[in-house]
């Protein structure tokens, strides 16, 4: 209570005219002079009348602002600078209650109530309010996570540059929740099976129902359970669902590692669905559809359905309304999905991920019957194996993504029990083939041909090749040698070295198979043309600081040699397999020749001695002149085979007057064949006769002239012409040809 003092002048001209006086000249005055007038003449000093206008009492600050002689202007005055105690008033400055005290019978009488007493917060601290502005929310515990979270405690709303978190433990939704990105930090576990199909649902009743699809409702009747109607919620409690189930689906619902108590009740059945509603029936003030689940186990039942705006009859010979093993009667909570369907192929396909051993996922096609057999797998996908099918693996190509393609698959060699589908590949015939049977479409028994019944589901992959020879490649390895005869020159006084080059296929020296043009020698850089060997070169010290090289073209047919074979002899005729086509080459003769050969035409003079092919002068002609080849005439009888004329052989052999004679070097059972300069060896037959051979053959050679380098361009077909004689003493044989 504010102690409010009267103050009164004493009496001397009159009491009630000096009143009278002091309240005129107060009235008369502004606003604020009577405020401070008021200060001044009523209360003994300003905080006295500071206490006054905080009076408690209305009707005593009343009292005490006209017993100080206030009017209504200056009253409302200090209202506008001082909050009423007396009723309700509100301020918009702000105001700060520093170390304001609470008494404790306000505690117990209880907290702060707000407005009309709606809203409140008790001694407790508990409020009840109406809304709330914050920058932040949090408990007293609260501590910011700094694992996205995870390790913070307590509760709090946070704002960090105009974006707000909330930390909590625990968030139940009942309803919906709407979220437009979901970060999900937890580790999972999906045990079974998931599988993707057209449709599904999760069983939350079942009753068994007559052949008439009839209820059953009183269990003491002796029915046969026909089928076992399973419901399902048609509303989620937001939006209708639709039924997908259709007549024909294979239903299918299986659970592992199912334990009520010491009962297992594991679930595990394959039904086919044999009625659906037309639309959704309330049962209990809820609305449900319903799939019928067959419980028939019998073959041969018939089905009517209305599709694409036509009814259609399937009648199921060969598949039971259920599965004779995977029966178990279905219950209120299974979860049921379609897996393959009776004759609609649009809802035969499914994907199953599955977590067994053999974890992985597989695509299903075509599930007509209750199987999932590898005649059904279009791709799988574990950690056993990879089930790719060719014909839904297709290649687009970047360039034209439009011109797509499946890709092929090796079939092996063909085999007429097997079936063939799109794009597979076979062996056949020294061929590879391609079935072009279309996509889905198969073949057996049809095989590959190009003129037959075959044509129309074969074509040519690759082509049959030429044939090779065995055991050997086609292309040889070449290696180029550049030796020194005094091993390596190093930077002193040195004379008459001589640098080698030396070319070697497959490990055999070329010798002078390669024409000395083809060797080029060169100095620094700088070609440099040898004078003496086209193979060789002399340097000396003078030459110790230069860079010898030598470069060599090797003739193309050395390093891919044309095979001729000898197959067979025709008369006078030699038969002939090429490795390829010889049309447009010369086929000369030659044969085997003992010669020697200088290894080192500067430094010294060594020969050796060596045997090699080589062209023969069959031909001397009037002038004398020698070395004139002729060619052989050469037949093509197809399949790289020829026929060569080895006629003009032969009649060298006898011209040349090839005579026996005895010598002392051989037994009586032998004797030797004198041919020129060169003796052949023969021996006498069982039948009496003396035979000798001559080493001759066949060469391919480019177009060869008089005194020209006559390289060959091939090996050489091995023949053998023999020499027959009726005695040992000195005589002309006759020749003849033989392999």
């Amino acid at each position: 209570m504010i102690e409010v003092k009267m103050i009164s002048k004493p009496k001397n001209e009159g009491s009630t005219s000096a009143m009278n006086t002091v309240s005129t000249s107060y009235s008369n005055m502004s606003v604020k002079e009577a405020a401070h007038a008021a200060k001044a003449d009523v209360a003994e000093t300003a905080q006295e009348a500071a206490h006054a206008s905080e009076a408690s009492h209305a009707k005593e600050s009343d009292h005490a602002m006209k017993a100080a002689g206030l009017d209504d202007g200056a009253q409302g005055t200090l209202d506008e600078r001082y909050l009423r105690k007396d009723q309700d008033d509100e301020t918009a400055h702000k105001l700060t209650l520093r170390s304001a005290e609470v008494k404790e019978e306000a505690k117990l009488a209880g907290g702060v109530s707000l407005g009309d007493g709606t809203y409140a917060i008790d001694k407790y601290g508990v409020a009840r309010l109406a809304g709330l502005v914050a920058a932040y929310l949090r408990s007293k515990d609260f501590s910011k996570g700094t694992a996205q979270g995870l390790d913070g405690t307590g509760y709090g709303v946070t704002e960090d540059n105009g974006r707000y978190t909330m930390e909590i433990d625990n968030l139940i939704v009942r309803m919906k929740m709407v979220i437009a990105a979901l970060e999900v930090h937890e580790m999972t576990y999906v045990g079974g099976s998931v599988v993707l199909s057209p449709c599904g649902n999760r069983v939350d009743m079942v009753r068994a129902c007559n052949a008439a699809g009839e209820e059953i409702t009183d269990q003491t009747e002796d029915q046969t359970v026909s089928c076992y109607r399973c419901y399902f919620l048609a509303n989620d409690g937001d939006r209708e669902v639709k039924n997908e189930w259709s007549v024909g689906q294979l239903a299918r619902c299986k659970t592992e590692n199912m334990v009520d108590g010491e009962t297992v009740t594991n679930q595990d059945y394959w039904r086919l669905c044999t009625g659906v509603d037309a639309e959704a029936v309330e049962i209990g003030g809820k609305r449900y559809h319903y799939m019928d689940l067959s419980n028939n186990a019998e073959t041969g039942m018939t089905f009517t359905v209305a599709e694409g705006g036509e009814t259609k009859t399937y009648t199921l010979d060969d598949l039971p309304g259920v599965d004779g093993t995977l029966n178990s009667v279905p219950q209120a909570g299974d979860n049921v999905v379609g897996l393959g369907h009776a004759w609609d192929k649009s809802r035969q396909n499914a994907a199953m991920i599955s977590a067994g051993d053999n974890i992985g996922w597989t695509l299903y096609k075509g599930i007509d019957r209750y199987a999932l057999d590898e005649r059904y797998v279009v791709n799988r996908f574990s950690v056993d194996e990879t089930v790719v099918t060719t014909d839904h693996l297709v290649m687009r190509p970047y360039a034209q993504p439009d011109d797509t393609t499946t890709v092929t698959c090796m079939r092996g060699a063909y085999d007429a029990a097997k079936v063939y589908g799109h794009n597979d590949l076979v062996t056949y015939g020294g061929q590879v083939w391609i079935c072009t049977v279309k996509m889905g479409d198969t073949v057996q028994g049809k095989e590959p041909s190009l003129t037959g019944e075959g044509k129309d589901y074969w074509a040519v992959y690759v082509a049959k090749g030429k044939d090779g020879k065995d055991g050997k490649s086609a292309r040889r390895t070449a290696v180029v040698q550049l030796t020194s005869d005094k091993g390596t020159i190093f930077d002193k006084e040195y004379q008459d070295v001589v640098l080698k080059c030396k070319v070697w296929i497959d490990g055999k020296s070329m010798g002078g198979r390669i024409p000395k043009g083809k060797f080029d020698w060169s100095k620094d850089g700088k070609p440099n043309v040898s004078e003496t060997e086209f193979r060789y070169r002399t340097v000396s010290s003078n030459d110790a600081i230069d860079r010898w090289e030598c470069s060599v073209k090797i003739p193309r047919r050395l390093i891919e040699p044309i095979e001729l074979t000898a197959v067979a002899v025709d008369g006078n005729h030699l038969i002939v397999r090429a490795s390829e086509d010889i049309t447009g080459i010369n086929v000369y003769p030659c044969w085997r020749a003992r010669y020697r050969t200088y290894t080192s035409w500067i430094s010294n003079s060594t020969k050796k001695n060596v045997t090699r092919w080589r062209f023969h002068d069959l031909v001397h002609d009037e002038h004398g002149i020698r070395y004139m080849i002729r060619k052989l005439a050469v037949e093509s009888l197809g399949g790289n085979l020829y026929r060569v004329d080895m006629s003009p052989v032969l009649t060298f052999v006898e011209t040349r007057c090839i005579v026996l004679h005895k010598t002392a070097k051989v037994t009586t059972r032998k004797t030797a064949l004198k041919h020129g300069a060169h003796t052949y060896w023969a021996k006498r037959g069982d039948d009496g006769k003396y035979r000798a051979w001559g080493r001759y053959g066949v060469m391919l050679a480019m177009d060869v002239h008089m005194y020209t380098n006559r390289q060959p361009i091939s090996t050489v077909a091995k023949c053998k012409v023999y020499i027959t004689t009726d005695s040992d003493t000195t005589t002309t044989g006759t020749a003849s040809l033989s392999l």
